[in-house]
């Protein structure tokens, strides 16, 4: 480890851990599982699933406190406007609009909490926070477009750009794929895995001081990933693309003063194989959960504050890659992100 004049232990898994690497998700022989997880990875996915039940208690509070703290319904004269979701004035539980179409976009940092990756079973278990340079706050950015049919149901395309580019010289020999990166030596880094997501929710209430959905959400990544020495001469390269199936959740509860809270929360972990058609156990994990406030502004815009955990991974090897290395990839990352965003009503 850098200062300490200790080197990193370097992880040996056997050829026989092999199987199809699909999205985030990569199988796992079982008689290899022991060898392929660390104590810290089993902390991070016990860290996972504290995250989803602390945001699902904070989902079934905020529901509780708003039917408890609001009245089941208010004169129609006392309306003011139209008096959608979100909107200043008395409000009211009559269902919103019978369709809208909304765009949204958020724009802040990203700090990254942890981050882990090794490329080829001989490779070394890097740490791009300790040794490759992502100690620093890196800009981000999320877009989005929703619409909301029939009062119920809601149709979300988001697209998240996620390149983090750094550089270092190391503390310690780099092995990626085969390549090896020589101790004390400069490295450029970029770490790309942006995406795009398509969901469904349904929301039970259509109420417009509560929104509670649930549905599901597919989500395409891109993957690419690299690393060059600073004269050029070694390189190593992995891309990527994934279909990545997960849970989706969305609680939101609004004011009658214009002020909303809420969360959202697309989710999965999957220690069984039929996500991915395999025969083998697969281990695989996504997490994507904020906590957002807001205040409604006129002109139908409404400006909110969003603290979002982004996380997960997977283990495994895929047994039809050409090379360079043997196909095994292990990648577990934990990233923190806060950002000012903008939902602006178009319908």
């Amino acid at each position: 480890m850098p200062g300490t004049g200790q080197s990193r232990p370097k992880t040996g898994i056997t050829t026989s851990c092999q199987g199809s690497f699909y999205g985030y998700i990569a199988p796992m022989d079982r008689n290899c599982k022991d060898k392929m997880f660390s104590k810290s990875d089993t902390v991070k996915h016990f860290s996972l699933w504290l995250v989803i039940v602390a945001l699902g208690v904070f989902s079934l509070s905020a529901t509780a406190w708003a039917q408890a703290g609001l009245p089941e319904s208010v004169p129609e004269e006392s309306i003011d406007g139209e008096n959608e979701r979100g909107t200043a004035g008395p409000m009211s539980t009559e269902r919103p609009r019978r369709y809208w179409l909304r765009l949204v976009a958020e724009a802040g940092f990203l700090a990254v909490l942890d981050h882990k990756i090794q490329f080829g079973s001989d490779g070394t278990y890097f740490d791009y926070v300790e040794d490759g340079g992502q100690n620093n706050l890196f800009f981000n950015a999320r877009l989005g477009v929703e619409l909301g049919l029939f009062r119920h149901h809601q149709i979300i395309f988001l697209y998240q750009p996620l390149t983090l580019e750094s550089d270092a010289i190391l503390d310690e020999e780099l092995r990626v794929d085969g390549e090896t990166f020589p101790q004390g030596s400069p490295v450029n880094f970029s770490y790309g895995f942006s995406f795009f997501r398509l969901s469904y929710l349904y929301d039970f209430f259509a109420r417009r001081d509560l929104e509670v959905a649930i549905g599901l959400t597919l989500q395409i990544r891109n993957a690419d990933i690299t690393y060059s020495s600073g004269d050029g001469s070694l390189y190593r390269s992995e891309q990527d693309i994934g279909l990545v199936p997960a849970l989706k959740l969305r609680v939101t509860w609004y004011h009658r003063s214009g002020f909303f809270l809420g969360t959202e929360i697309d989710g999965m972990y999957a220690p069984v194989s039929y996500l991915n058609g395999s025969d083998e156990e697969i281990v695989g994990a996504i997490l994507d959960a904020s906590v957002r406030a807001g205040i409604t502004l006129p002109r139908n815009v409404q400006a909110f504050l969003n603290v979002r955990y982004l996380g997960g991974g997977a283990v495994g090897s895929n047994s039809d890659d050409t090379g360079p290395g043997d196909g095994y990839t292990r990648n577990w990352l934990h990233f923190l992100t806060v950002t000012l965003g903008v939902n602006w009503d178009l319908l």
